[in-house]
Order: structure tokens, then sequence, then C-alpha cells
């Protein structure tokens, strides 16, 4: 897939934060089963894990309802060495 240049990288981040919300959760879907014609209708979050709060909180920020509110992807990624780095 090619993302034109102008493209806001937020929507990757929020597609990425979704995907890892399925990883964590064993395979459910963040919004439930009408998943984007749900969240188009009610925009929300996507639910708390609550098995680790690291985790959850980058899960939270990527899916954030405004896009300014997400991290950008460097910010993602230094979350996510940060989760790595206490996880040994």
């Amino acid at each position: 897939m090619v993302i034109p240049i102008d493209s806001p990288l937020c929507a990757d981040v929020y597609a990425l934060g979704a995907t890892l919300f399925e990883l964590a959760s064993g395979g459910d879907l963040p919004f439930g089963e009408d998943g984007i014609l749900d969240r188009v209708v009610r925009p929300s979050r996507a639910p708390r894990l609550g098995d680790d709060a690291a985790v959850d909180e980058l899960i939270q920020a990527m899916t954030a309802v405004e896009p300014s509110a997400r991290p950008t992807a460097a910010d993602v990624v230094k979350m996510t060495e940060t989760i790595l780095q206490a996880a040994r």
C-alpha cells in the first residue's frame, strides 16, 4: 500500500494500537463486532485490558479519539522499548 506523503501518520498509529489490542486480548476486537461503524457513530477509546498497565496505557494513547492526542510513531517506539526493558 502506498501512503501519500501528506497523509497523517496518526491513522497508522491508531491502526497499530487497535492491532495491539487484538493481540494483547487474545483476539478480541477493540470495539466489538460492529467495529468501525460503531466508532464513527459513538467515538470512544479501546477498553482497558487490565493485565499490564504500561501496555494498556500505550494502547489507550494510540487509540485516542482525537488524532492530535495520539503519540507519534517515534514516541510509540520509545514507549515500547521502555515496556520491553521493564519486562526483562
